[in-house]
């Protein structure tokens, strides 16, 4: 019997090294514009956010449900030890709460799930400690106990493309959206202790990019983990040009899932950190 699976959602930020991982299995979240539901795969990020364009409604998304969570700690159980299962924060999905009833109902003791306090790159990070702890032959409580507290270190970042799907989600208001584009304003999005707010307002991306730059001098950081939603060569450049000039090491993570682009829509950024203050 192997020793532990690992256990991810859909909206994380994909890297080489998590597609090229053993033992990992993926659950998936849902995206619905109006009366079409989709699940995560199932629609290319393209034709979805077309979809959500040609329709100006807001898209709404939801967790896997318990029933799927159970089904698959109970299968994955008759093959492995012990099951860790990494979800999107708690305060922007059911995804964990979900997964924590589960575990109780199948078998708390040796299915753990962890909170990454964010989504997309939080949740990417998370993983690859997860899976470089379980190469270096770490018990099942040492790995919660150092990716719990690596999490609570992680700083993720948003730069929407447009700021009417913020408008759409009630963070800003429509008529506020609206001028702002018409001025060009842009907003950092910033999610830090699990707690998600708009952390600054400028115009441009160069106004944002100077203050993420401000964070991760803060923060004494020497690298960050980026993806993107449909971006724009011109946007990105901006940023990467300017962590190229302060020496901040950029991983580059497979672009978003549906359900962080009907938040943020596209032509969006994110980034994400581990603090080291």
């Amino acid at each position: 019997m192997n020793n532990i699976a690992i256990v991810y959602t859909s909206t994380i930020s994909k890297t080489q090294k998590i597609c090229d991982s053993k033992n990992t299995f993926e659950v998936k979240l849902y995206g619905s514009i109006g009366d079409n539901t989709y699940k995560s795969g199932d629609i290319t990020l393209t034709d979805y956010l077309d979809e959500l364009e040609l329709k100006s409604e807001f898209a709404k998304t939801s967790q896997p449900s318990s029933v799927e969570f159970i089904e698959l700690f109970t299968e994955l159980l008759k093959k492995y030890e012990h099951v860790i299962c990494l979800t999107p924060s708690e305060n922007l999905s059911g995804t964990y709460s979900n997964a924590l009833v589960s575990s109780k109902k199948v078998d708390e003791n040796n299915i753990k799930v962890i909170d990454t306090k964010a989504i997309a790159m939080s949740e990417t990070i998370a993983m690859e400690k997860t899976i470089d702890l379980i190469e270096q032959g770490k018990s099942i409580e040492e790995i919660v106990k150092i990716v719990d507290e690596l999490t609570k270190r992680l700083v993720t970042y948003a730069v929407p493309g447009s700021l009417n799907y913020l408008a759409r989600s009630g963070r800003v208001n429509m008529q506020a959206a609206k001028l702002g584009t018409l001025l060009q304003v842009k907003v950092l999005v910033r999610v830090i202790d699990g707690q998600t707010g708009i952390y600054h307002r400028g115009r441009g991306d160069k106004s944002i990019a100077k203050k993420l730059i401000n964070d991760i001098e803060k923060f004494k950081v020497t690298k960050l983990y980026y993806t993107s939603i449909n971006e724009t060569p011109e946007s990105k450049n901006v940023y990467l040009n300017l962590f190229k000039e302060k020496n901040i090491e950029v991983i580059e993570t497979f672009e978003a899932d549906i359900v962080p682009a009907s938040h943020f829509g596209p032509q969006s950024l994110g980034f994400t950190i581990i603090r080291n203050d």
